[in-house]
């Protein structure tokens, strides 16, 4: 477990925010093998549903609809 200083997703600025850390090499290997993506990190359901999110999956967007 770490603390972040900030990070952002789009408008959202979150600050001092605790995160469990782990390696997620494994995770981009398999990713990697049916995906140009690239896997940077993994949100929570913590922050998904603080913010409310919803995920328009057709679209690839994520929206959060609250601060």
């Amino acid at each position: 477990m770490s603390i972040v200083e900030s990070f952002v997703i789009g408008p959202f600025r979150f600050k001092n925010r605790p995160v469990f850390l782990m390696d997620l090499r494994q995770i981009t290997k398999i990713i990697d093998t049916t995906s140009s993506q690239r896997v940077s990190g993994i949100l929570g359901q913590d922050v998904l549903e603080t913010h409310e999110a919803i995920i328009d999956y057709k679209r690839r967007l994520l929206y959060f609809m609250a601060e």
